[in-house]
C-alpha cells in the first residue's frame, strides 16, 4: 500500500496530503498487473469509438456534421444499419498495429479506415454525436485483441489510412504501390498521438484532472504516454498535454464544478479522483449538479473514485444507478476503509485484451470504498428519449467479508457517460503501469466510443 495510506482505521478524519514518497520498482508482480489493468479500463474510456457522421459521406468526400460521441470526431459508425453493397473488392492491403500513446500497449477495437478525403477536424470541446452509417465504399476495420489489422484500399496510389480510438486519432499517408500488394505500415503511423496536432493529423481528447490528494491520475495518464514521467512514476510537470485543477499554482478545482460555459464545457473528459471534502460545499449548490448532469448528457466523460463519489450521487440523484455500502444520504457517509481485492473480469474484451498481454489474473489495490450493487435506471438516452438503462460493471472484486461487488461502472447518461472505481488509479505510485491501470486505460477508451452500435469490419 502507498505511503499516502498509511494512515488510521478511522477514516472520519481526512489525512492531511503530502505528495507520497516513491521506492524503487521492486513491487510484487500481482502490484505491476494490476497497474496494467486500470490503465486499460482508462484508455478504452477515454477513447474508443466508430466513425462519425462528421467525416465521411456516401461518397466518401469529407462533409460536415455533428462527430462522434466519445471520440469527438471521426466515423460514426452504426452496426446493422449500412446500407449498399460494400466499398468493392480490394485491390491491396495495409496491415499493422495500433499501439497507445507510449509505443508499446496494443490497442483492441480501433477503429481503421482507408479514405481519400481528409477526415473533419474534431470538435474541441464537449458534444453529442452518435453512431451512424459508415460509407458503402470505405475500406474499414477494427484492431483486434494485440492491436493488429488488416485493411483494404481501393486503388493504388496515395491513401489516407485513419487510426482512431475515441478521441485520439492519427492520420498519415501511405502509398499503395502495386495492385496485390501487402504494405506493411510502420508502427510511428498507427501509435495513437500524446498531443493534438491539427496540421499534422493528431488529435486526442481535451482532459481536465482536479488533483486528487489519495489518487494521482495525472501519473497514469504520464505513464500511458501523455507526458514524461520520472525514475519514480511522477508526471514531470510541464510535460502533460491536458490541464490539471487545484494543485499549487493550478486553478481552482471549484472551476470545474461552478463554470460550465468557460471551464468544464471545453473538455471531452474530466477526472475527480479520490481526494478530501473540498467538493461537499459546491455540491450544496444545485447549479452545481446541474453543470455536470448537463456536461454528461451534453457528451462529455466524467470519471470518480471512490471518496469523491458524492459528485457522482448528487449529480445524477434520483437516476444514480450505483448503490454504495454505507451510504444514507449524507456526505462522505460511503467512505471506507482500505482493502485489496482479488479482481473478476466482467466485460469479455478486456478479459480477452488482458490474455493477449499474459495477464490473467490480479489484485485491485487501494479500494476505498464498496459499491454493494447496481440497479437499471430510467435516463435520456442519446436521442434524449427516456429509456430504461443498465450499468456495465467492468470489473469486480472480492471484497474481504463481503463477497464480489463491483468495482469499476459506467453508465450512460444521454450522449455521455459516467464512470466509478472504488480504487486509486495508481495504486502504489511505481514506474512500470500496474494491471489495474492498464485496464483504466481500456475502459477509458471504450466508454468514449460513439453511442450506438459497433459497425462489423468490411
Amino acid at each position: 500500500m502507498s505511503q499516502r495510506h498509511r494512515r488510521s482505521a478511522d477514516r472520519t478524519t481526512k489525512p492531511s496530503s503530502p505528495r507520497r514518497a516513491r521506492g524503487p520498482s521492486s513491487w510484487p508482480l500481482t502490484t505491476q498487473l494490476a497497474t496494467v489493468v486500470i490503465a486499460c479500463v482508462v484508455l478504452a474510456w477515454i477513447g474508443a469509438c466508430s466513425a462519425s457522421s462528421s467525416e465521411l459521406d456516401d461518397s466518401g468526400s469529407s462533409s460536415s456534421g455533428s462527430s462522434s460521441n466519445g471520440s469527438g470526431g471521426g466515423l460514426n459508425l452504426d452496426a446493422g444499419q449500412e446500407g449498399g453493397q460494400g466499398p468493392g473488392p480490394a485491390v491491396a492491403y495495409l496491415q499493422g498495429k495500433v499501439y497507445a500513446p507510449e509505443g508499446t500497449i496494443p490497442i483492441s477495437g480501433a477503429l481503421v479506415y482507408t479514405t481519400q478525403s481528409t477526415p473533419d477536424p474534431i470538435p474541441q470541446k464537449v458534444h453529442c454525436s452518435k453512431c451512424v452509417d459508415i460509407p458503402a465504399n470505405v475500406h474499414h476495420t477494427l484492431s483486434e485483441a494485440d492491436g493488429s489489422f488488416i485493411v483494404g484500399v481501393a486503388d493504388v496510389g496515395d491513401w489516407n489510412l485513419v487510426v482512431q480510438k475515441g478521441t485520439f486519432r492519427r492520420t498519415r499517408t501511405i502509398h499503395v504501390p502495386d495492385a496485390g500488394a501487402t504494405v506493411q505500415v510502420d508502427a510511428q503511423s498507427t501509435t495513437l498521438p500524446n498531443h493534438t496536432d491539427e496540421a499534422a493529423g493528431d488529435y486526442i481528447p481535451k482532459i481536465a484532472v482536479s488533483y486528487g490528494i489519495w489518487d494521482d491520475i495525472q501519473d497514469s495518464l504520464a505513464k500511458l504516454g501523455l507526458g514524461q514521467v520520472d525514475s519514480s512514476g511522477n508526471l514531470v510537470p510541464g510535460t502533460e498535454p491536458f490541464d490539471i485543477y487545484e494543485d499549487s499554482g493550478k486553478p481552482p478545482g471549484s472551476q470545474l464544478l461552478t463554470d460550465y460555459d468557460t471551464t468544464l464545457s471545453n473538455y471531452h473528459i474530466v477526472f475527480f479522483p479520490c481526494t478530501d471534502s473540498w467538493p461537499n460545499s459546491y455540491l450544496l449548490d444545485p447549479s452545481v449538479y446541474n453543470n455536470l448532469r448537463n456536461y454528461v448528457q451534453a457528451g462529455g466523460r466524467l470519471y470518480v473514485t471512490d471518496y469523491s463519489y458524492d459528485i457522482l450521487r448528487r449529480a445524477f440523484d434520483p437516476e444514480m444507478p450505483l448503490k454504495w455500502e454505507g451510504d444514507f444520504g449524507g456526505f462522505d457517509d460511503a467512505d471506507g476503509y482500505p482493502y485489496d481485492a482479488n479482481a473478476t473480469v466482467n466485460d469479455p474484451g478486456l478479459a480477452e485484451w488482458l490474455a493477449v498481454q499474459g495477464i490473467t489474473s490480479f489484485v485491485l489495490e487501494d479500494n476505498w470504498s464498496v459499491i454493494d450493487h447496481v440497479d437499471p435506471y430510467t435516463a435520456p438516452n442519446e436521442d434524449n428519449e427516456q429509456e430504461t438503462l443498465t450499468p456495465t460493471v467492468w470489473v469486480s472484486g472480492d471484497v474481504p467479508g463481503t463477497g464480489l461487488r463491483p468495482c469499476t461502472t459506467s453508465f450512460q447518461y444521454g450522449c455521455g457517460r459516467a464512470m466509478f472505481s472504488t480504487y486509486h488509479t495508481e495504486a502504489s505510485g511505481v514506474e512500470t503501469l500496474m494491471t489495474q491501470e492498464l485496464a483504466l486505460l481500456y475502459i477509458l477508451l471504450e466508454v468514449a466510443v460513439c453511442i450506438g452500435d459497433f459497425p462489423p469490419p468490411r
